[in-house]
C-alpha cells in the first residue's frame, strides 16, 4: 500500500508498505531518512538497496532493514538466521562500546555482520 505522509515542513514523503509483513511495533516516530542519516554516519554501507540495524524489543535483539527505492522506504525484520548471523553476533554488535545509537534500543551492526550480509547478498 502506498502511502503519503507530511513531516513537519517537509514534503509528502511516499511511503510503500507489505501488508503483513512488517513489524507492527516500530514506531511510526522513526523517521526512515534520520535513521539513515544516522547509519550512514556510522558508516554502514548500503548493501543491495538495503540499510540494515539492529533493533532491541520486549528482550530480544532482532536484525532489520529499510529498503530503499528513491523516496519509497520500507522496513521491516529480516530472518537473521537465514544470513548466518547468530543471535551472539546481534547483542555482541549492540553491546560493542562506542557504538552508542541516538535512537534508544536501536543499534548499528557490526563490521563481522556487515560481511556476512555482503557474503551472502553481494
Amino acid at each position: 500500500m502506498l502511502t503519503l505522509e507530511q513531516q513537519d515542513n517537509k514534503d509528502l514523503l511516499p511511503r510503500y508498505e507489505y501488508p503483513g509483513q512488517l513489524e507492527e511495533n516500530i514506531p511510526d516516530l522513526l523517521d526512515y531518512e534520520q535513521m539513515i542519516e544516522r547509519l550512514e554516519e556510522y558508516g554502514q554501507p548500503v548493501i543491495q538497496s538495503s540499510y540494515y540495524f539492529i533493533r532491541f524489543h520486549q528482550g530480544e535483539y532482532s536484525l532489520h532493514r529499510i529498503m530503499t527505492a528513491g523516496n519509497l522506504y520500507s522496513c521491516g525484520q529480516v530472518d537473521h538466521d537465514e544470513y548466518g548471523i547468530s543471535d551472539e553476533d546481534l547483542e555482541f554488535a549492540a553491546g560493542t562500546p562506542g557504538e552508542a545509537f541516538p535512537f534508544e534500543g536501536y543499534f548499528p551492526v557490526s563490521g563481522l555482520i556487515i560481511t556476512k550480509l555482503e557474503a551472502i547478498l553481494g
